[in-house]
């Protein structure tokens, strides 16, 4: 699993420190930048590709995202959703539901 994910993380310029499966299944990467990834579920035959998928498709967006908060550290990262991912931003508040969070005003 360490050798497929690698790859994929390479535009991040981080390493991954460790890789594990939590008491519930679901992978999770703890990166040498100190940043936690919540990588989820492979399918339902044990297959590390959704993992790949969801780790490349936060890869690929990532920058643009944080980008509209002013490039705060990232600290953590939920991929165990379907359809996209949450992030916690170091010096973003989370928004209330329903309610996009704005980004932060440039002093």
């Amino acid at each position: 699993a360490h050798q497929r994910l690698m790859p994929v993380l390479l535009p991040l310029n981080a390493q991954i420190e460790s890789l594990r499966i939590t008491r519930r299944g679901s992978w999770q990467a703890e990166l040498d930048n100190g940043v936690v990834m919540e990588l989820g579920r492979g399918n339902a035959a044990g297959d590390f590709h959704d993992v790949i998928e969801r780790t490349a498709r936060f890869v690929r967006t990532h920058a643009e995202v944080v980008g509209r908060f002013g490039n705060p550290k990232v600290q953590h990262v939920d991929l165990r959703h379907g359809n996209g991912y949450a992030l916690q931003l170091e010096g973003v508040e989370p928004s209330a539901p329903g309610k996009p969070q704005q980004p932060p005003k440039k002093r």
